[in-house]
């Protein structure tokens, strides 16, 4: 039987016990560690490979083509704006005259009628002619006539081409009062006036010579019924009836499409003069000018309407083209 007083008495199995169980907690501390190792491990592959919960930070812009074609600007006729600058300060002082003349050098500097600036420019010239015939201001286009006795306004206008509405407005007349006294001295704006009506365009030109003196939009007949060719004014009505299909509308109805002035036109040279009944009227609907709404007239704004039939006299020729 072995002998262990001495183990017993120097403390052996207390010390043996400490030595186990030192060695064992040590095994534990590195199996903890190898476990927290793999899960580290584990979660970081885990995210590595999902790239669910990283935020993607490729940049997934598609590629710029170095030939890609970039939409060019629209050239600018930088002459015809400065000129059209220029004649709107001018129109804004009224010097009607610098207005019109620099307009008119800005449509002939290239500019097309696809071009905006165009069509600001077609404005510019409009109002400056309407504000040359509508003052006495002196103008190249105006006779001065001394009121003789037993002159009137009527033969007055025969006699220049053009109407009292016009000398009236040239002058600073009382529509109201056509009285005229002997001795006074009026300037008359001696226009040479024919129009271009274009269907395609939904447009009326109105030249005095060679000179456009202003543009309207129109509309004209539905299906392209409006014909074509040349005419003359052969007849000026304010607040027209309108007859139509056998019936006299008075001006006032709703029913009477007229506006406030109409125009008859009168087949000339070679077009059809069995062509009846048609003119140059206004609109109680402007929304519709400027398309196919008519029965086969031409239809203008009401005021625009108003303001050519003050200027064209009795026998003014219209050419009504496509």
């Amino acid at each position: 039987m072995a002998d262990y007083s001495n183990l017993f008495r120097s403390g052996g199995v207390s010390s043996l016990s400490r030595e186990r169980r030192r060695r064992g907690g040590g095994w534990k501390l590195l199996l903890a560690f190898v476990a927290i190792c793999a899960i580290a491990t584990f979660t970081v592959w885990e995210v590595w490979f999902s790239g669910s919960d990283i935020p993607d930070t490729s940049d997934k812009t598609a590629p710029i083509a170095t030939n890609a074609s970039v939409p060019k600007k629209p050239r600018v006729n930088t002459k015809a704006m400065a000129l059209y600058n220029k004649g709107a300060k001018a129109l804004a002082r009224q010097e009607y005259v610098s207005a019109r003349d620099t307009a008119e050098a800005a449509l002939n500097s290239g500019i097309g009628k696809s071009d905006p600036l165009w069509l600001k420019c077609v404005d510019l010239l409009g109002k400056a002619n309407i504000g040359i015939i509508s003052s006495n201001i002196p103008a190249p286009e105006k006779a001065t006539y001394t009121i003789k006795s037993g002159d009137t306004l009527s033969a007055i206008a025969n006699r220049f081409g053009t109407t009292i509405e016009a000398i009236q407005k040239s002058n600073g007349l009382n529509p109201a009062n056509p009285t005229i006294y002997p001795g006074k001295t009026l300037r008359i704006f001696t226009g040479k006036w024919h129009m271009l009506v274009s269907k395609k365009e939904f447009r009326l030109y109105l030249y005095d010579g060679d000179r456009l003196f202003k543009v309207y939009s129109v509309g004209v007949g539905r299906q392209g019924i409006t014909p074509t060719g040349t005419f003359k004014i052969a007849g000026k009505t304010v607040h027209p009836e309108w007859c139509y299909n056998g019936k006299t509308i008075p001006y006032g109805n709703k029913e009477n499409v007229l506006g406030t002035r109409w125009m008859a036109l009168k087949p000339t040279g070679n077009t059809d003069m069995t062509l009846r009944g048609y003119g140059i009227h206004g609109t109680w609907k402007p929304e519709s000018v400027g398309t196919e709404c008519s029965n086969g007239c031409i239809r203008m704004r009401n005021e625009d309407v108003e303001e050519l039939f003050s200027l064209l006299p009795y026998g003014t020729k219209i050419e009504i083209k496509e």
